[in-house]
């Protein structure tokens, strides 16, 4: 036995994709002569590592006793030294063979330098003077150097990121509030979505639509929904009421109770009443809200111009509105509309 040529391949076995980590071990192939004859039979096979190309200490070693030659060519399917052994230096393989089961072992000459393969394989499992949890790999030129993650100047904690030390742009480098978003005009510059749906956007066009992916007008609101404000609050119709105020005063066509035609309401979840007031005409209409500083208009609809309409307010949430006939003073059932400001 005077040379074995190795088909230098460092294949990691055991690898299942996304179930298991791909290890430090690998594949050697190589190829046996015994006296120029291609060699076949069962052999013992010894590999050790060194940092050298010749001397130096054993790093670490593997007997693979009865390995199958046929025609000269040799399968070591598992050599594994260990994470350990690869701390960035080169390491330098020598092969000892011997007949299965007699003699002395027989080293082959040179060493076999071992290729960057391992390495590769290694960068998740480096030792302890390598990376560690959480570490990024940035290669310098001739190494891969270990470096600490880091979001500066962002902040993590647990699955929060935030930014406190100034003014964020995106799309601009230069930007003039806390968050500031600047977009070509053929893009919209932001988009907010719920369960995959759109329910606000500012679109290129310099409109707002909210509840809805809609094209709003240029620089205008589109409002898919009911829009509120809080009662207190100036800007907003906060309720409109159309009523039919009798308190049993026959108008030609109906006489009965007070009746809550339609209303809405653009402050809260509360319900809208109505009641006959205290005497002829009368109906009491009760808000689920102060409206001691609120505004109100009356109209009266339909198409007799003799009959008007007026409300006061005798509570802090009810206006007692009255129906009469213009002529005379005397009081008149009325469609009545009613808007609070």
């Amino acid at each position: 036995m005077n040379k074995l040529y190795m088909l230098f391949a460092l294949i990691t076995l055991a690898f299942t994709a996304q179930t298991a980590p791909v290890g430090s071990g690998f594949s050697y192939q190589g190829q046996l002569t015994d006296g120029g004859t291609p060699a076949n039979g069962s052999y013992d096979i010894i590999i050790d590592a060194y940092k050298l190309a010749s001397g130096g200490t054993t790093l670490a070693s593997q007997t693979f006793n009865g390995v199958s030659v046929n025609a000269g060519l040799f399968n070591i399917p598992q050599v594994d030294f260990g994470d350990a052994l690869y701390d960035g230096s080169e390491i330098w393989l020598e092969i000892s063979v011997r007949t299965a089961g007699s003699g002395s072992f027989f080293p082959l000459s040179p060493r076999q330098r071992m290729a960057a393969t391992p390495y590769a394989v290694q960068a998740e499992y480096l030792s302890g003077t390598g990376a560690s949890t959480n570490d990024l790999l940035q290669f310098d030129g001739s190494d891969w150097i270990p470096t600490a993650v880091s979001l500066s100047p962002w902040t993590k904690v647990g699955t929060k990121v935030s930014y406190t030390g100034g003014r964020v742009g995106i799309g601009t480098n230069n930007p003039n509030s806390t968050l500031h978003i600047s977009s070509s005009v053929t893009d919209d510059p932001f988009r907010a979505q719920i369960g995959g749906a759109t329910k606000f956007v500012v679109k290129n066009n310099g409109g707002m639509s909210i509840g809805i992916n809609a094209n709003p007008p240029a620089n205008g609101l589109y409002v898919e929904g009911d829009a509120k404000q809080n009662a207190n609050s100036n800007g907003m119709m906060k309720y409109l009421v159309f009523a039919f105020c009798t308190n049993g005063v026959s108008n030609g066509s109906f006489t009965g109770p007070a009746l809550l035609n339609r209303s809405i309401n653009n402050v809260n979840s509360g319900t809208i009443s109505i009641a006959d007031g205290s005497s002829e005409g009368q109906c009491d209409i009760t808000f689920p809200s102060n409206i001691s500083t609120r505004y109100w208009q009356t109209s009266i609809t339909g198409s007799d111009p003799n009959l008007g309409g007026h409300c006061n307010r005798i509570s802090s949430t009810t206006l007692r509105c009255y129906g009469v006939k213009l002529s005379n003073g005397n009081p008149r059932a009325v469609n009545l509309m009613l808007t609070v400001y």
